[in-house]
């Protein structure tokens, strides 16, 4: 997980979750850019799991829940349970940071 803190005083954190095949990199990369930081935005940057096979490589990809892209109507229930309970924990732990209205 990647965690970018602010640069000014902290008024809310950010939750960014990078697509399928995309690694922590690509987000924060994105993060920079967009100069959150500077803002008084501290960024959480979560690492999907290898679980997804890529169509095109066969070879396992980063992804939030466990989906062909060549079958957009079959998601697996038990890949999207685990990451919504991740999820509402990390939502938690920066509630708790910065205030549960932020």
């Amino acid at each position: 997980m990647v965690e970018a803190e602010a640069r000014s005083p902290e008024r809310l954190s950010v939750i960014w979750l990078h697509g399928m095949g995309q690694d922590t990199a690509d987000a924060a990369a994105v993060v920079d850019r967009l100069g959150l930081a500077e803002q008084g935005v501290r960024a959480v940057i979560p690492r999907a799991p290898a679980q997804a096979k890529s169509p095109i490589t066969g070879a396992r990809a980063r992804a939030w829940v466990d989906q062909s892209v060549l079958k957009l109507g079959q998601t697996d229930p038990a890949t999207l349970a685990a990451t919504e309970l991740g999820l509402r924990r990390l939502i938690e732990e920066e509630a708790k940071r910065v205030g549960s209205e932020r």
